[in-house]
């Protein structure tokens, strides 16, 4: 009932378990005192829920993160987060240069999924990106991009 008074207690509480050693429990604090916060001044306080999220994403605490991103979209707070795995722009990723050497190699799309374990139409999709990231209208045009010698296919790209 007294949020001002809890936002201080909450602060000193933090503080505390984080000089203790436990920082899970330091993020429980904070994300009290967050939701106090969120409550008396609504969207200025959402950076430090956002904090919170870091913490807990950095602890592994998936549940914890999920309750702090739910908070704040009760609150109409919009957070941005990228979902999926890491982009690699116009780079080829991992996979796509092992798919991208077995092209050269000449194999068709069945035989590299067999080898890679995966289904034909994952590769289809890979040698899709590939062409499209070196701007190849054929998989020929892959060995003239430098997946031809070996591995060289750090120049340029």
């Amino acid at each position: 009932g007294r949020p001002e008074e809890a936002v201080g207690l909450l602060a000193d509480a933090e503080e505390r378990w984080r000089l203790l050693g436990r920082p899970f429990d330091a993020a429980r604090a904070a994300e009290a005192r967050g939701r106090c916060l969120l409550d008396l001044r609504g969207e200025a306080a959402a950076d430090g829920v956002q904090e919170v999220v870091e913490v807990y994403g950095r602890l592994d605490a998936r549940w914890d993160v999920a309750r702090c991103r739910r908070l704040l979209r009760r609150h109409a707070i919009v957070t941005t987060h990228r979902r999926g795995r890491l982009g690699y722009g116009d780079q080829l990723s991992p996979r796509e240069q092992e798919v991208a050497r077995l092209v050269v190699q000449g194999r068709a799309n069945r035989d590299i999924a067999e080898s890679l374990v995966l289904s034909t139409r994952t590769v289809e999709h890979h040698v899709a990106r590939i062409m499209r990231k070196l701007n190849a209208s054929s998989r020929t045009d892959i060995a003239r991009a430098g997946w031809g010698d070996g591995g060289a296919e750090t120049r340029g790209r």
